[in-house]
């Protein structure tokens, strides 16, 4: 797999530092990136399996490896915040009925 990139701000809903850094308390302090200018490129090493689920994933969402990548690290990131606040996730139905708790994060 070839490397993929991130686009500024991509991982955080917030262009306030100080508000993310409260909410996300980890060390070191999480930073806004919705400021940094240069775009990143990282390599990335996973096994067949891996990078041919992440091929299903972009061709069935319609869009690129790399924002199946994005999206995944910002959904964990809420995740995150959810565990260390003591608050769950789950999915829900139109009736916002529980139809499967999320454990494991």
């Amino acid at each position: 797999m070839g490397p993929f990139s991130m686009s500024p701000g991509a991982l955080t809903g917030s262009n306030n530092p100080t508000s993310l850094a409260r909410s996300f308390p980890l060390q070191p302090p999480w930073i806004d990136i919705s400021s940094v200018s240069q775009v990143s490129k990282a390599r990335l090493s996973m096994s067949p399996a891996l990078e041919v689920k992440l091929a299903r994933l972009a061709v069935a969402s319609s869009s690129t490896e790399a924002d199946v990548l994005l999206k995944a690290i910002a959904l964990y990131e809420v995740a995150l915040q959810a565990k260390l606040k003591g608050q769950d996730l789950a999915i829900l139905d139109d009736e916002k009925s529980i139809v499967s708790e999320i454990d494991g994060i």
